[in-house]
């Protein structure tokens, strides 16, 4: 009987403590953030023909500037476990360690993107969902596959505590974001609007759209493959 009540005076302590503390508040304040999402517009040239790479492929990611975790999304092509052309494959890294991956299959089998003038268009998302990060694609839209609605998505697990995404910079999305092979055929890749999800699901900020690739002046954006002449 002494030890429960040695133990509710202890707990009562610990909770007045935490209360008192500002170093605990502003922790608290930094989750104003459950979600990030974003809509993403991509633009193709005209498809060459015969038997050449049919369309570009190129890669959209998410990350938080200083956590040790990559989501990707591979446009056109998969590359685990090896590079394979047609279809989306999402990916979970820490550092260079995969987690995590799910492929998408673009009807009919896995087609590659083959229309001229092709647009992609898709929502990438960044949520907090318990002790995890979770990374979702949905409403993937294009020409050669029609639209496919998902949700798709992979996941990072924390044991102790999950980063806030109130480090989220764009730059950090620019930066590992761009294209693969057959920069030639690439036209322009646009985030047309960021939207922040508070913990009811509420929009606290928007934020405007923003061209990775021709990279703005100012803002210049990683590129994997430098486009051919």
């Amino acid at each position: 009987m002494q030890t429960k009540q040695l133990t509710r005076v202890v707990t009562v302590a610990i909770i007045a403590w935490a209360l008192q503390s500002p170093s605990l508040h502003a922790q608290v304040e930094w989750y104003t953030y459950r979600a990030i999402e974003q809509d993403w517009q991509v633009e193709l040239l005209v498809m060459p023909t015969g038997n050449r790479l049919t369309s570009p492929l190129f890669v959209s990611s998410f990350s938080i500037p200083g956590v040790s975790t990559l989501f990707q999304c591979c446009w056109n092509h998969r590359d685990v476990p090896i590079l394979a052309e047609g279809g989306i494959q999402l990916q979970a890294y820490k550092w260079e360690d995969l987690l995590d991956d799910r492929e998408v299959l673009t009807p009919p089998w896995y087609e590659k993107l083959s229309v001229d003038d092709e647009l992609v268009t898709f929502t990438q998302r960044l949520e907090i969902s318990g002790m995890d990060y979770r990374f979702i694609v949905k409403n993937i839209s294009s020409k050669t596959w029609g639209t496919i609605p998902g949700p798709y998505s992979v996941k990072r697990n924390y044991l102790l505590w999950v980063p806030p995404l109130e480090l989220y910079n764009v730059q950090e999305i620019a930066d590992n974001s761009g294209i693969v092979m057959g920069g030639n055929r690439f036209k322009r890749m646009t985030i047309l609007q960021t939207r922040f999800y508070n913990v009811n699901g509420v929009v606290v900020r928007t934020d405007p759209a923003r061209q990775l690739f021709p990279p703005t002046p100012g803002h210049p954006s990683y590129e994997f493959v430098t486009p051919s002449p």
